[in-house]
């Protein structure tokens, strides 16, 4: 990948062309009209007891390729009797936006057991864990890709200009459009890897 050498612009003095990061918001959700105001809290899954993880690792990674998300393990931090993950899966909207849902995964007091499940031997964990979802939106992420500037990272101007744009002026819209559905997404998600734990193993929620 080219790197992010800072060249001159013909026209524009004092701007220089780089490799600038996406822009990230995390959006606000629209409720009902019953509601007070918009909120975007994460959903938390708090569980105790056995977890057959390689069953919901499974499940929840076909969840995202189903729905066209590219999927990342951004943190794999393995401390028994502690273990941390933390995920990001992303898909396109536009060529201008992604959706991405991040899910964080915290265990504790885990360890390996064996149990005999329809007959045979399944290797699981004993333990508790929370897991926490939630959703932001992603603008001009084009040059991870291509390796070349976009037309708003080009100078410093077009990329405050975007800034302004992204998280001011058309942020109620973009949230309308692409977090909304995202959102209720990443709760059927949420619901999907409770129904699992409590369906494939033995336990309960705590808290």
């Amino acid at each position: 990948m080219a790197t992010a050498a800072e060249t001159k612009k013909e026209g524009e003095k004092g701007d220089e062309v780089g490799f600038e990061p996406p822009i990230v918001i995390v959006p606000k959700v629209h409720q009902p009209p019953s509601a007070s105001s918009p909120k975007q809290l994460p959903s938390i899954i708090k569980y105790r007891g056995l977890m057959d993880f390689d069953g919901l690792y499974k499940m929840m990674v076909g969840w995202f390729e189903r729905r066209k998300f590219d999927f990342n393990e951004l943190l794999y931090k393995d401390k028994p009797p502690e273990l941390e993950l933390e995920w990001l899966a992303r898909r396109k909207a536009t060529s201008y936006i992604r959706q991405r849902i991040h899910v964080y995964f915290h265990f504790w007091d885990i360890k390996d057991v064996e149990v005999v499940k329809n007959g045979e031997k399944k290797k699981m964990l004993d333990g508790r864990v929370i897991i926490t979802f939630s959703i932001s939106l992603e603008f001009d992420y084009g040059s991870l890709y291509t390796g070349m500037p976009t037309k708003w990272s080009t100078s410093e101007f077009k990329r405050r200009l975007l800034t302004i744009f992204t998280k001011y002026i058309i942020k109620q819209d973009l949230e309308f459009l692409y977090a909304d559905p995202l959102y209720y997404e990443m709760l059927a998600l949420a619901s999907a890897t409770k129904d699992f734990l409590n369906m494939g193993a033995a336990g309960h929620a705590y808290g």
